[in-house]
């Protein structure tokens, strides 16, 4: 009912011992019947399962174009694509392992064989081993635990109280709460007495990369924030997902970058070269693992990617002399790789992902501004320094069984009823 019939099948091998027969499911138990081969994908494609935050995909141009190959999510022959490179979406492939297996219960051979198409189990027995492999089966086919993830990426601008970080700030820079009156401290209570969102659980960790808040107050350090600075929501993403399994979100652009390119000096038209297209803008990976007590193990991925300006030489009318690959652009990466614990329901905060960009300016009198030593009386430059902190706050939510998930999803529902539209005097002109 829940699990894959593939992966049902892998998991009686290893409790009763057994063998596998080749993948070949309906050859084993329903000989002349139309053979259905469960393989895995392949090893490029495999690799698309693991938690990292490099996305590229590959394609050749010209005679040196990369090969081809056939692939299905569900059951058929797999094979690797190297070709287009046109950013296709693709489901995660399916795990490895195979359809068919020989398990030996109490001395009796049983065959088991997974149909991929009804997602259902064959299984050829005697009523006694049956009725071990049936209690087997009512164990470990259960309806899995999902995570409801909530997230809001935010880009703050360091001045003034926040200048050296917004943990720094969370730690020092806010020591007297507010009074009555609206007077005091500049917008937070002093960490020993923050009742904003909560007591902190937990310390800071490893140079100051994360907090942990009790309570769904993600918005509340959102608002806060806002009354001492500039923050920018980049992505305020909401899904489910199955526990253990892998939850990625993207909201940026493709970009062509020229790995290889080769002249073969034949020809006016003899230049190949093969290009990869690099995910830039807000990607968020998340995994989620659940335990039984309601703690939330998460493997996380966080990359702000930007990419920078192309090179003069290459933005010319003539660039047929320049190499492709010294055309490729610089990618302005800030990227935070963790594993973390939270209990069901807490906002935890990443931070210290901050950025320093320096930007010269200048404007005065055309020409005289230009002279040498006088031509400051004609003319300023400016000099502006900006650092920005992009921070991750994320709350995960434990999904037990379908009431609940009914119960996320109206509660969504009520805050956009909660919503007044605008009225006629408040709109925008």
């Amino acid at each position: 009912k829940y699990i894959k019939a593939k992966d049902l099948a892998d998991r009686l091998s290893e409790v009763f011992g057994g063998h596998s027969n080749g993948g070949d499911s309906n050859a084993s138990l329903a000989p002349g019947s139309d053979s259905v081969i469960i393989g895995g994908m392949g090893n490029r494609d495999a690799n698309m399962g693991n938690l990292s935050s490099d996305s590229t995909d590959s394609s050749g141009s010209g005679s040196s174009g990369s090969g081809f190959g056939s692939g299905s999510g569900f059951g058929g022959s797999s094979g690797s694509s190297g070709g287009l490179g046109n950013g296709t979406l693709q489901l995660s492939p399916r795990s490895n392992g195979n359809g068919a297996v020989t398990l030996d219960v109490s001395g009796d051979k049983v065959g088991v064989s997974a149909v991929a198409e009804t997602n259902t189990l064959l299984v050829r027995s005697t009523p006694q081993a049956w009725s071990s492999i049936r209690d087997v089966i009512e164990k470990l086919d259960v309806m899995p635990m999902q995570v409801h993830i909530e997230a809001q990426i935010a880009e703050v601008n360091l001045t003034g109280e926040l200048s050296y970080g917004v943990n720094w700030y969370f730690e020092n820079a806010v020591t007297t709460p507010f009074n009555a009156d609206g007077s005091g401290g500049p917008a937070l209570p002093s960490a020993a007495g923050r009742n904003i969102w909560g007591d902190i659980a937990g310390s800071v960790t490893g140079n100051g990369v994360g907090w942990t808040f009790l309570g769904k107050n993600a918005a509340a350090v959102i608002n806060a924030l806002d009354r001492v600075t500039n923050v920018r929501l980049l992505q305020t993403p909401s899904v489910f997902v199955r526990n253990n399994a892998e939850a990625t979100l993207n909201v940026g652009s493709r970009i062509p970058i020229n790995s290889t390119s080769i002249n073969t000096g034949l020809g006016s038209d003899s230049s190949f070269s093969s290009v990869q297209y690099i995910d830039t803008g807000v990607i968020l990976k998340v995994r989620p693992r659940v335990t039984k007590d309601g703690m939330v193990f998460l493997d996380i991925v966080q990359e702000v990617s930007t990419p920078g300006a192309r090179p003069a030489a290459c933005t010319a009318a003539t660039t047929t002399t320049v190499n492709s690959a010294a055309c490729n652009v610089d990618i302005n990466t800030r990227r935070v790789k963790t594993e973390a614990a939270v209990q069901s329901g807490d906002t935890m905060m990443l931070a210290g992902l901050i950025d320093d960009s320096t930007s010269d300016g200048s404007a005065g009198v055309p020409f005289l501004s230009k002279l040498p030593v006088v031509g400051a009386l004609f003319g300023q430059k400016t000099r502006d320094n900006t650092r920005r902190e992009v921070i991750v706050l994320i709350t995960p939510s434990i999904v037990r069984n379908p009431q609940e998930a009914r119960n996320l999803t109206d509660e969504y529902g009520q805050k956009f009823k909660a919503m007044e539209p605008l009225k006629p005097s408040q709109k925008p002109q």
